[in-house]
């Protein structure tokens, strides 16, 4: 069997909890200050791909984290996509939880993931493609982190 991935396939790598989320909280830390050093992200900010890129990292380490964390030999899924970690998160409460919090603020959790599945490639590589029509919720995706933050953060009380 070769290296590469297959569309589809499922691989797990096993990971350190303790390493990861750390790494999660550093790249949360650093989307807050592109934030905080430009108020307004629009797609003429200087900030707004790095916010988006250390955004969308954070998110998916979180997950990861999570995974790590439940996970009876520390596996995570190897991947960048926000959606699919989500969907194989493993943990239904914390699923429910984050759907939760969409649902209280009147959206869709899977529509947002669909949406910002792949924002961490889609951002950093934004030159490749003239054609490419990128868009962020940011506020969405703000809270989504934070969510997920909050998780990890309780979970490494137990």
């Amino acid at each position: 069997m070769s290296n590469k991935q297959k569309k589809g396939e499922i691989i797990k790598i096993k990971g350190n909890y303790n390493l990861a989320l750390s790494e999660a909280e550093a790249f949360f830390e650093a989307a807050c200050m592109c934030e905080t050093e430009h108020f307004r992200l629009d797609m003429n900010s200087k900030f707004l791909f790095p916010f988006v890129v250390n955004l969308t990292f954070a998110c998916e380490l979180y997950l990861k984290s999570i995974m790590i964390f439940f996970s009876k030999d520390c596996e995570f899924v190897k991947t960048h996509d926000l959606l699919k970690l989500f969907k194989n998160l493993g943990n239904d409460k914390i699923k429910d939880v984050l759907q939760k919090s969409f649902e209280e603020q009147g959206k869709d959790l899977l529509i947002f993931l669909e949406h910002h599945k792949n924002h961490f490639i889609d951002f950093r590589y934004a030159f490749e493609d003239n054609d490419k029509q990128l868009s962020v919720f940011s506020t969405d995706l703000g809270n989504f982190a934070k969510c997920l933050r909050n998780i990890c953060l309780e979970m490494g009380k137990k």
